[in-house]
């Protein structure tokens, strides 16, 4: 294995000069060290890349990477960049550094550490540029920014920011209202399997140990949540109870959860929410 550090130590040298260029001092052939996006830009808003690397990754993403300028593109606009409707080379990745008889599918580390990825420099029309590598696809598929490039950006990036802020407010809200109904229509279905004017069931834990009661009055089981949801309540059952409830109660639970009580050649739908545990949350004492 003969590698030539010599020659990566100037592409080295050249990229870290070439950072700190203006893009219309720089030419194809030019190697340059770039921030590359972690996410792939495959159906996203370019932005939504770069702000979602940021926030995932910090402001060196997945740090900074050797480059090869192999085309230019000037005059993109910002809509145009954000929806990636412009020309770009194939990029992809490559070494000068290493024999003709490379193992491409058994490389070794010392070979894999010259390697540089080709990338398309984009000149937007207010002068501020990225870069973009296709790794051989149809789009886009990776987007790089300058080391300033946080900066360059940071209008655009605050907008989809504050977007997806909104985004996630309203999802929010949206399984807020969902657990919300699914809890009400748990409640229901243990006041129906109750059969009884009981007074109003406080929380889940409440509505499971009154099942039980009315279920299995001889048996003293402890009933507890650990967080706020029916997933989250626990059932602990006196270790004599293990099999006189298990076959009972696992029948119990399946006839809540489907539509066809028989469970028998019927196809299963579902139907309100199941306000019993799970039978994998029951414990026994001293397990």
């Amino acid at each position: 294995m003969s590698i030539n550090y010599d020659l990566f130590k100037q592409h080295q040298a050249e990229g870290k000069a070439n950072a700190k260029k203006a893009a219309t001092d720089l030419k194809a052939g030019d190697f340059i060290y770039v921030y590359m996006c972690h996410f792939k830009n495959d159906g996203w808003n370019a932005f939504e890349t770069i702000q979602s690397s940021l926030d995932s990754y910090g402001n060196e993403m997945i740090g900074q990477c050797l480059a090869k300028i192999e085309m230019i593109v000037s005059g993109v606009s910002v809509d145009d960049f954000a929806k990636s409707v412009y020309q770009f080379g194939d990029g992809g990745s490559q070494s000068d550094c290493i024999d003709d008889d490379f193992n491409r599918f058994n490389p070794k580390d010392e070979e894999i550490s010259t390697f540089y990825q080709l990338v398309t420099l984009i000149i937007l029309e207010d002068g501020r540029h990225a870069f973009v590598d296709a790794q051989g696809y149809d789009y886009p598929r990776y987007v790089g920014i300058p080391l300033n490039g946080e900066e360059l950006f940071r209008e655009e990036i605050s907008q989809v920011r504050k977007i997806r802020r909104e985004r996630e407010a309203l999802e929010l809200k949206a399984r807020r209202e969902k657990y919300a109904q699914k809890k009400a229509e748990a409640f229901e279905t243990a006041y129906s399997i109750l059969g009884k004017d009981y007074k109003p069931i406080r929380n889940e834990a409440d509505a499971v140990r009154r099942i039980f009661r009315s279920l299995f009055p001889e048996i003293k089981a402890r009933i507890r949540m650990a967080r706020k949801g029916y997933s989250d309540v626990i059932v602990i059952l006196p270790k004599e109870a293990r099999y006189s409830v298990r076959n009972s109660y696992m029948d119990l639970y399946h006839r809540l959860q489907y539509r066809d009580l028989s469970i028998r050649g019927v196809e299963v739908i579902h139907t309100a929410v199941n306000p019993l545990p799970s039978p994998y949350q029951i414990c026994w004492e001293n397990e």
